[in-house]
């Protein structure tokens, strides 16, 4: 499958990882937090990469984040917890899946690497190829560091 990466190296974090996923009930994260505490390798690790993309070593102290308004599953490091609430919350990307195509919820990410948007879809229009980027923009504007 095709993927799609827009990254702002200059609203990166300088220590620690947070990810923003599709939302999911308590017990699927506690089980996805479970799994990527077992990360070393092997399918589990393969799944969650497929799912995430790379997270690097960091993701083995990932841990889910209880943030209520959240639009979807926020996963961070311990000093890294605060890193993307105000993008978590952010209106913008409660609306995002009908800017994306057919309807595809976006992996976000927040390292010493950037802020990063990741889609799992194939884009071939031009309004496409523009929505990561705009709602990139209007994320990274919230972030207090940016």
């Amino acid at each position: 499958m095709r993927s799609t990466t827009w990254r702002a190296a200059d609203a990166g974090i300088s220590q620690g990882l947070a990810i923003i996923g599709p939302s999911m009930s308590a017990e699927k994260a506690e089980r996805a937090e479970t799994m990527l505490g077992k990360l070393g390798g092997g399918m589990g690790g393969f799944l969650m990469d497929r799912l995430f993309g790379d997270l690097g070593p960091e993701a083995a102290r990932l841990e889910a984040v209880d943030l209520p308004g959240a639009h979807g599953l926020l996963m961070a490091t311990p000093e890294a917890q605060a890193a993307l609430v105000p993008v978590a919350t952010h209106p913008a990307l409660a609306n995002s899946a009908g800017l994306l195509p057919g309807g595809t919820l976006p992996v976000i990410r927040r390292s010493d690497r950037g802020l990063e948007i990741s889609l799992r879809a194939a884009l071939s229009r031009p309004e496409e190829v523009l929505a990561p980027a705009d709602l990139g923009e209007t994320l990274r504007q919230a972030l207090p560091d940016s």
